[in-house]
């Protein structure tokens, strides 16, 4: 099971490092790369470690909250979604 787990957060890693980069249309994010995923057993929650290039990360974290609801739209979108429940993306720094 753990397997099929991260089959799938290397796919949401990939897909929405891939939204932020060419569908976010704001360039206050500047440059900032999803480093990893991880999803409950579930589906229901998905945890994704952002890192940003520069200063200001607690303001480009915020920026990145405001579009999360667009960035889950557009995975849903990418994923089928009838076999995965994308409830909640959860943002953190990476550290």
């Amino acid at each position: 099971m753990k397997y099929r787990n991260d089959k799938v957060a290397v796919s949401i890693q990939k897909y929405v490092s891939d939204i932020i980069q060419f569908k976010v249309k704001n360039k206050d994010l500047g440059i900032c790369s999803v480093t990893h995923c991880e999803v409950t057993n579930d589906y229901s929650y998905a945890r994704l470690y952002i890192s940003f290039l520069g200063n200001r990360k607690q303001e480009k974290m915020e920026e990145l909250q405001r579009v999360k609801g667009f960035i889950r739209t557009e995975l849903s979108k990418k994923l089928r979604a009838s076999y995965y429940f994308m409830g909640a993306l959860l943002s953190k720094f990476n550290k």
